[in-house]
C-alpha cells in the first residue's frame, strides 16, 4: 500500500481501458461471472503449485520451507498488491497452515475495519460475493483485482476460517495524507491506535526514496504518517485478536512494503507481542532474483525470512470498455474516449453520465468496474445514461448498448 497514497488521484484504471489490467475485478452486479472465466481461474487456483524458496541464501524445495511454517504463530506473506503469482503463493501458504493445525485465521491489508460485519456476513454465507464486493467498498476502496483474492476468500469461506479487516478507514488516512494527524476529529482519532511510533531513520530514508520514485507530490511527512497509521492500524488489530483467542494463528496477507526489512508490520507486532514467534516471506520472480542488488538468491530493500520463487502468473483478459470514468457530486461521467474502442464504437461521449449498467444503478466508478472486470472480451453490456443535448434544458435520456473489447 505504500503507493497507494500517492496513485489516491487517479481517475482511470487500465480495465476500462486497454492493455493488462492490474486494477479492480469482481462480479456482475446482476448476474454471475462468466462461467468460463470463472471456471479459468478456478482451474489456475488448483493447478499443483510447489515452488522453491530460498531461505538465508540457501535454495530450499516446497515440503522443506513449508515445514518452516508449523512453528511460528504469525506467518506475513507479503504482496505486490496487482501481482497474480504473489496470491497464488499466500494461497498455497494458506492451505499448507490449515493442514498443519486448522486453528487459523488470516488478516488482509485489502478490508478496512469499518467493514467487518459485511465480510463476516459473506463468509457465514449470508449474502453473495456480489454483496459483499458492494457492501465493502471494495472497488472504491481498494480496486485491485478481485479475482486474484477470490480463492482465498473462498478457502476461508469453506473451511470456516475468520478473516479480520485490519486496515484503517480510507477517510481517515486521505483526511492524515492532507493535513496529518492534527487534520482528524477526536472521534476520528480514537478510531486509530493511540500511539503512532515514528519510522526509525533506516525505514524513513527507504520511504524517502519511495516518496520520490512515485513524483514526491505533497507532504513527505504526511505520507510517512500515513504509512505508519497504516501500519499501526493493522498490527494492532491483529494483536488485538491474537489476545483474544490464545489458542490460534494468525495469517496475515499485506503488502510486502509494509514488512521492509523487518520494520512495519513485524516490527510493531514484536513491539507488542515480544516472545511472539514470526516469520516473514515474500515472493520474487526469477527476474527479480538476478536483478536483486545483493545478487541471486537474495533479495533487494524487501528482505524477508523466506523468499518464495514464481514465475509471473496472469489471469485470463477481462473486457476494457475504453474509456475514462470520473466520479464527482452529480455522478459517474465519461471524461475522455480512446480512439477505435468500445465506447467510441458504441456511441458513448464525452460528457455523458451513466446512470445504469445492465439494469443497476450508478453511483460510483466501483459500479461500473465491478460489472466490466469479470466480463471476458466481445461480453455485451447495456449503459443507462444522461446527455446533455444543445439548446435543451434538460439533459436527454439513452441507452447504450457495448460489446467491450
Amino acid at each position: 500500500m505504500i503507493t497507494r497514497l500517492l496513485q489516491k488521484t487517479l481517475l482511470v484504471s487500465p480495465l476500462l481501458l486497454g492493455g493488462c489490467s492490474t486494477f479492480p475485478s469482481g462480479t456482475d452486479t446482476t448476474a454471475p461471472p462468466a462461467a468460463e472465466t470463472r471456471a479459468q481461474g478456478t482451474r489456475m487456483a488448483e493447478a499443483p503449485f510447489m515452488p522453491d524458496a530460498i531461505q538465508q541464501g540457501k535454495r530450499l524445495p516446497f515440503p522443506a520451507w513449508s515445514a518452516l511454517l508449523a512453528a511460528p504463530r504469525v506467518i506475513i506473506a507479503g504482496e505486490q498488491h496487482d501481482q497474480y503469482q504473489d496470491h497464488r503463493v499466500q494461497l498455497e501458504v494458506l492451505r499448507t497452515l490449515y493442514r498443519q493445525n486448522p486453528a487459523l485465521a488470516i488478516g488482509v491489508e485489502w478490508f478496512q475495519q469499518p467493514v467487518q460485519g459485511v465480510i463476516d456476513a459473506y463468509l457465514a454465507g449470508q449474502i453473495t460475493e456480489t454483496t459483499l464486493l458492494q457492501r465493502s467498498g471494495y472497488y472504491q476502496r481498494w480496486g485491485y483485482d478481485y479475482r486474484m483474492l477470490r480463492p482465498i476468500m473462498a478457502f476461508a469461506r469453506t473451511h470456516h476460517l475468520p478473516v479480520l479487516a485490519l486496515n484503517a478507514p480510507q477517510e481517515l488516512t486521505r483526511k492524515i495524507g492532507r493535513g496529518g494527524l492534527a487534520a482528524l476529529t477526536p472521534a476520528e482519532r480514537r478510531q486509530l491506535p493511540a500511539a503512532i511510533t515514528p519510522a526509525d531513520n533506516a525505514y524513513r530514508q527507504y520511504l524517502q526514496t519511495v516518496f520520490a520514485r512515485h513524483g514526491g507530490h505533497g507532504q513527505f511527512e504526511h505520507f510517512l504518517t500515513v504509512q505508519r497509521v497504516w501500519e499501526e492500524t493493522m498490527s494492532a488489530n491483529a494483536v488485538r485478536y491474537l489476545q483474544q483467542h490464545p489458542g490460534q494463528r494468525l495469517l496475515i496477507l499485506a503488502g510486502r512494503g509494509h514488512m521492509s526489512q523487518g520494520r512495519g508490520i513485524p516490527a510493531d507486532i514484536r513491539r507488542r507481542l515480544p516472545q511472539t514467534n514470526l516469520l516473514t516471506l515474500i515472493t520474487e520472480t526469477p527476474e527479480e532474483q538476478e536483478t536483486s542488488p545483493q545478487g541471486p538468491a537474495q533479495t533487494g530493500p524487501v528482505t524477508a525470512d523466506l523468499q518464495v520463487l514464481a514465475e509471473p502468473m496472469q489471469l485470463p483478459a477481462s473486457g476494457k470498455l475504453g474509456a475514462w470514468l470520473m466520479s464527482d457530486v452529480r455522478g459517474v461521467s465519461i471524461r475522455g474516449l480512446v480512439s477505435g474502442g468500445a465506447a467510441e464504437k458504441a456511441g458513448l461521449k464525452d460528457g455523458d453520465y451513466l446512470t445504469q449498467i445492465n439494469g443497476g444503478p450508478v453511483t460510483d466508478k466501483g459500479d461500473i468496474l465491478q460489472v466490466v472486470a469479470m466480463s471476458p472480451p466481445g461480453t455485451p453490456v447495456t449503459l443507462q445514461l444522461k446527455r446533455q443535448i444543445p439548446h435543451r434544458k434538460q439533459p436527454a435520456l439513452q441507452t447504450i448498448r457495448v460489446i467491450l473489447e
